[in-house]
């Protein structure tokens, strides 16, 4: 998902005079923030919310392609593209679980819940997720998405439970591949806050 400078300064124009608007009293603030609701919400037609979860704090060395003590199986690409680097430690966190109703790729599905930079998890935080809230994965052998970046290039790792067992895939966060709806995937990412 992609914004040109020219629609982003006209939003920012809008919004301006919009807020002028309000102020003035030519609109209604609580009108206006009825709209502004149903534009948040209209990400539930593609995405349903299953739960939060709260992730306790993890420590920056923890790197996906080491985890074997939480993954039976680990894609060999996450060494291979470089993303076997530690990242900052974390505090106690918040994450969302989305679950997919609309067939997507990446960019679309994590840009339907804002900024993917903001929606990024660290590796330990992904691990973290997985030891602790397995049964929050998506089940069966379907994915479960997480957004990650390692020097400021984005990767989903793609969690699969497989007959009890935990394997992680990794994917570059540009890859045009649309995952259908009927198999139900998940996303977890950072809980957004407005």
């Amino acid at each position: 998902m992609s914004n040109s400078k020219d629609a982003i300064d006209r939003l920012f124009k809008l919004q301006t005079k919009i807020n002028m608007m309000v102020m003035d009293g030519t609109r209604e603030a609580k009108n206006v923030a009825d709209i502004l609701q149903q534009i948040l919400e209209e990400r539930q037609t593609y995405l349903r919310h299953v739960e939060t979860s709260t992730l306790a704090p993890t420590k920056g060395d923890v790197t996906l392609a080491e985890a074997n003590n939480v993954f039976s199986w680990l894609d060999g690409d996450f060494k291979n593209w470089g993303t076997d680097v530690p990242s900052e430690d974390t505090v106690k966190a918040e994450v969302d679980v989305y679950e997919m109703e609309c067939d997507r790729n990446y960019g679309t599905l994590f840009g339907l819940l804002g900024d993917p930079r903001k929606l990024c998890l660290t590796q330990g935080q992904i691990v973290e997720f997985c030891r602790s809230h397995r049964d929050s994965l998506r089940q069966e052998g379907y994915g479960t998405f997480f957004l990650f970046k390692v020097k400021d290039v984005l990767f989903v790792a793609n969690v699969s439970v497989v007959g009890g067992r935990l394997e992680a895939n990794v994917y570059r966060f540009d890859d045009d591949a649309v995952w259908h709806a009927g198999s139900r995937h998940r996303l977890v990412v950072q809980q957004q806050t407005i």
